[in-house]
């Protein structure tokens, strides 16, 4: 399987600081619980108040199930206004660890979150810890996926932050790497602004047990490379699919395998730049008579953005795809041949006139 490594432009609607490094523990101070005064909450802004009730409600909690907790505490965002917007999500696999975990964040509403904290029992305690989680904030505001694991007595988190998750865009997932020490969770890796880590439409998962694989799949949106601006692309697509395949190494994650789905579109942008670059346009045709037309449409001056005129949405990845140049309505038609789409026909015919 061809590795295909791209590097990535970072979106503009990622507002925080994408800054790529590996941390030193020794220079981290670890998520510590404060004390809070009682007489302290009516003085408190509206996100320390709302953090301070979680905890006092945290304190008077069972050592529950991450799972049940969770809808426990979704329960209470019911019952008090000032809680409406706070989520939380169980951390896959920490009851089975022994460290039973969850992650919250709440906000002024569902589109503005403001703060975020982690939530523990450490193993031979009762009492929850709960911890503010300061990069769950309104540039980032929402954990989609976590996953605790333990081995030889060391316990990690890995959990994957969404800061799209109010945009257009939707999705667009970083790892975070924490690790348990003596006194809280540090962060001992990240991927922002980690060479090779995409962000277009990015959904992470875990694969099989435990943190060390993970499988990021996202699209060619905003991706920086020569094919990204062949054909214009909004945030609905059509786009180019990749998997990216991402291995621990020691305390950080680093890429060993990538692919792009096969799709008609993927083929597309492949022939074309092909035409455009010299390169060999013949791989991704079915029959050498379409790479003849395609020359005597001259093809190969197709403009940079070139808008897709017709493509059935329902069809995206196998469907026929139309564009509009020099007048001619272009359709390219594809068959499937060992799991990649090639062209098997052109067809060229006036633009049609718009219906009044």
């Amino acid at each position: 399987m061809a590795t295909l490594l791209m590097t990535f432009t970072v979106l503009p609607v990622i507002a925080c600081t994408l800054i790529a490094r590996q941390l030193d523990a020794s220079s981290i101070s670890p998520l510590a619980t404060p004390v809070v005064r009682a007489d302290e909450i009516s003085e408190a802004s509206a996100d320390e108040r709302i953090l301070t009730k979680i905890r006092q409600w945290l304190a008077g909690q069972s050592a529950s199930s991450p799972a049940d907790l969770a809808d426990a505490l979704a329960a209470l965002s019911e019952s008090d206004g000032e809680l409406r917007y706070v989520k939380a999500l169980p951390v896959e696999g920490s009851q089975q660890a022994g460290v039973p975990a969850i992650i919250a964040w709440w906000g002024q509403s569902d589109h503005k979150p403001k703060g975020g904290l982690l939530a523990w029992i450490e193993p031979g305690s009762n009492s929850w810890k709960a911890p503010s989680l300061p990069i769950i904030n309104v540039t980032a505001p929402t954990v989609d996926v976590a996953r605790l694991s333990r081995a030889d007595n060391t316990y990690e988190l890995a959990f994957a932050l969404n800061p799209c998750s109010y945009s257009s865009m939707g999705r667009c997932h970083e790892l975070f790497l924490y690790r348990l020490r003596k006194g809280g969770w540090q962060e001992v890796w990240n991927s922002r602004g980690v060479e090779g880590w995409r962000y277009s439409h990015a959904r992470l998962r875990f694969a099989g047990n435990g943190i060390d694989t993970v499988v990021l799949e996202s699209s060619s949106w905003f991706l920086d490379d020569p094919k990204r601006d062949l054909f214009h692309e909004s945030n609905a697509g059509p786009h180019r699919w990749f998997t990216d395949i991402w291995q621990r190494r020691g305390d950080a994650y680093v890429l060993i395998e990538s692919w792009t789905r096969s799709s008609t579109y993927n083929t597309l942008v492949e022939f074309v730049y092909a035409l455009k670059s010299g390169g060999n346009a013949m791989a991704w045709v079915a029959d050498p008579a379409v790479l003849e037309i395609a020359r005597r449409l001259e093809l190969a001056a197709l403009p940079e953005g070139t808008h897709i005129a017709y493509i059935d949405w329902s069809r995206q990845l196998d469907g026929p795809i139309a564009v509009d140049f020099r007048g001619q309505r272009i359709t390219f038609y594809f068959v499937k041949s060992d799991d990649q789409y090639l062209l098997q026909a052109i067809d060229s015919r006036p633009v049609p006139t718009p219906t009044p």
